[in-house]
């Protein structure tokens, strides 16, 4: 896809956060996120989702799954 490298690495570390969302030693336990973290999160993903959408145009379509848009 047509990004800049700066794009990719926000990509990259956007989805290594969201990889923390679970305990992997206890995937059934609740999440270690406090309302605060999801909300940071949320917030950081909305602006890369932004940001995919301005830099690839209007020939792309990216829908927004999240259930979080705000």
């Amino acid at each position: 896809m047509p990004l800049p490298e700066t794009t990719w690495r926000r990509v990259t570390y956007i989805n290594a956060w969201w990889d923390t969302v679970i305990d992997w030693n206890y995937p059934s336990d609740p999440s270690p996120w406090d309302d605060a973290e999801r909300q940071r999160f949320n917030t950081e993903a909305r602006m890369l989702l932004a940001m995919l959408r301005e830099q690839l145009g209007p020939k792309f379509e990216i829908e927004d799954e999240s259930g979080t848009a705000g």
